[in-house]
């Protein structure tokens, strides 16, 4: 049988409060030995204030915050009036930017963080200078390495200590210390901590600008993809009025000129012109037939013409008709003026999609369309009564056919910009939903 210690059967506000003199009893020991140097009080500050920093990254959330909670916090750890962030540290780059900076409030830096400034001689040297070197670069007069004159001017600074930052991505960084009231020697102590803080500072750098690279390649590709699927969606249109224009008027006129011959013709005329002219007459309402099923198929003309509402009441009709035993709800509250245009034709061709796999797949006899806006966005939802099936492996139930066509609604939904989301199990029905984010 384990024994408890004596501290484990200890209440916790009693633990805590000896954790609060302990500490209080080290930082007596740190005043009455100054000079003793490194120590376990020394390690112990040397630890909170690493912790500080990495407190700081986690509780940040993008490149952004992260890094403005970084340098509040390395500047509370060194009591510094000013800590910020430069890039690029290159001596190539012909100007530069701060764009995270925690001032004292009587020591502002004065120009904006967005600001491109030149690089100057002082400026491109103490970039080399820094990245030469692992261990911090000071700016003192007893250092030989005096503060840039574009610092004392602009961040009234007298003294400053510097190092390089080499993230995973992009160019490297410059974490810097400015002292301004006086000017600070920086101790051994505090050049090891800022070497160590750095590491963990370009460590966060490399994961945020990682991701911030990522995002901004999904977005760019998500407005690629928009952008093609609203060309793709013009192609469409185009040709089906080209199909219309060039090959459904010329059979359509074929057509009536060959039943105007019948007509001509009479029923006693010669039996096998008459027997020709309906069979020709005959072929050509086919082919009218087959390119007008070709024209919806590409965009429908009733889109083009009346707009979404009324090409969905136009499908919903049809849809009743082929599958007559299956209710059909629709609750729609927009007007088509409320309808982007570019997502008119998205939305039609999911709702197609939707339906039609409710009548395949679902073996349900209801199903319903809600086509609304709520909280700033333009949603669409289908809901099936059916028998559902596992949304981890996004497929149908044993024994229901493949081909859900689920990845292709999902396509078209998150190609213009929509968020899709699916809600299904075996016997409970199938809820899907996309939302659209609508400019107020």
């Amino acid at each position: 049988m384990v024994q408890s210690t004596p501290d484990q059967d200890k209440p916790r506000e009693q633990l805590l409060f000896e954790l609060a003199e302990l500490r209080q009893q080290l930082k007596l020991m740190a005043r009455f030995q100054p000079d003793q140097g490194p120590s376990g009080v020394a390690d112990l500050r040397h630890l909170e204030k690493i912790n500080l920093i990495e407190e700081a990254i986690r509780k940040g959330r993008g490149l952004d915050a992260v890094m403005s909670r970084v340098v509040d916090a390395i500047r509370q750890a060194f009591d510094a009036d000013q800590a910020w962030l430069m890039y690029p540290c290159t001596p190539d780059s012909p100007s530069f930017r701060v764009p995270y900076r925690s001032c004292h409030p009587d020591f502002p830096i004065t120009f904006p963080a967005d600001a491109d400034l030149p690089a100057t001689e002082n400026i491109v040297d103490n970039n080399r200078l820094a990245l030469e070197r692992d261990e911090p670069l000071i700016l003192h007069p007893d250092h030989g390495n005096n503060v840039p004159q574009e610092a004392r001017e602009h961040a009234s600074a007298k003294s400053a200590m510097l190092i390089s930052l080499h993230p995973d991505v992009g160019d490297p960084w410059l974490l810097g210390l400015h002292h301004c009231s006086f000017e600070r020697e920086w101790s051994p102590q505090e050049q090891h901590l800022l070497r160590d803080i750095s590491g963990r500072v370009t460590d966060a750098l490399s994961c945020m600008l990682l991701n911030s690279d990522l995002d901004e390649s999904r977005q760019r590709l998500k407005r690629l993809s928009a952008e093609l699927f609203r060309e793709q969606d013009e192609q469409r249109k185009r040709f089906a009025s080209e199909i219309h224009d060039d090959l459904g008027q010329p059979l359509l006129a074929i057509k009536v000129g060959l039943d105007n011959a019948l007509y001509d013709l009479g029923e006693n005329g010669d039996h096998s012109l008459r027997k020709w002219l309906i069979s020709a007459a005959g072929l050509a309402k086919s082919l009218v037939d087959r390119i007008r099923m070709m024209q919806e198929a590409l965009y429908p003309s009733t889109l083009q013409d009346f707009g979404l509402l009324v090409a969905l009441d136009a499908f919903l009709s049809d849809f009743k008709k082929i599958y007559p035993t299956i209710t059909v709800n629709k609750v729609i509250s927009l007007q088509n003026e409320n309808i982007p245009d570019a997502l008119a034709g998205v939305l039609l061709r999911i709702v197609q999609e939707g339906l039609y796999n409710a009548a395949k797949h679902s073996r349900g006899d209801s199903v319903s369309v809600a086509l609304d806006r709520r909280d700033g966005h333009l949603r669409l939802a289908i809901r099936d009564n059916g028998q559902g099936f596992d949304t981890l492996t996004i497929g149908p139930t044993p024994g229901v056919p493949g081909g859900l066509g689920l990845p292709s609604m999902q396509e078209r939904a998150e190609m213009t910009g929509g968020v899709f989301s699916i809600h299904s199990a075996p016997d409970k029905g199938t809820f899907i939903q996309i939302l659209w984010e609508m400019d107020t």
